[in-house]
């Protein structure tokens, strides 16, 4: 008797553990669908960033910081570390081009010149 009802434990015991595995399994699924959608939109939002960029817009850089630290955790989650490396690199330069963009806006007045520009085109 003693050990049925210890087989009958264990079996509850072993519900539990699957329930919380196939939640758990769940939660990883949907955490895994959401990361991937991200994916999508900020390599979309990347290429808006570059898009800035050729009409010479400081806003680039900005985007391009912000995505580089999307994929910067991507990249960690995903293990690939070489591309975590090259991310780090990505986010590093835009950050230090805005910075050097900003600066020459501010001697140059490329500010005020680019909104004078853009003005001119509507």
């Amino acid at each position: 008797m003693k050990t049925c009802e210890k087989m009958r434990e264990n079996a509850k015991k072993c519900e539990v553990f699957r329930d919380i595995i196939n939640n758990g399994m769940v939660l990883f699924h949907l955490g895994a669908v959401v990361l991937v959608t991200l994916s999508w939109f900020f390599s979309v939002f990347n290429i808006i960033g570059t898009l800035l960029n050729i009409f010479k817009s400081p806003y680039s850089f900005l985007i391009w910081t912000i995505c580089n630290m999307f994929w910067i955790y991507y990249d960690a989650c995903m293990f690939a570390h070489s591309r975590l490396l090259i991310d780090i690199i990505n986010l590093m330069m835009s950050t230090y081009g805005f910075v050097l963009w900003h600066r020459k806006s501010k001697r140059d007045g490329y500010a005020r010149r680019f909104r004078d520009e853009t003005r001119k085109n509507e």
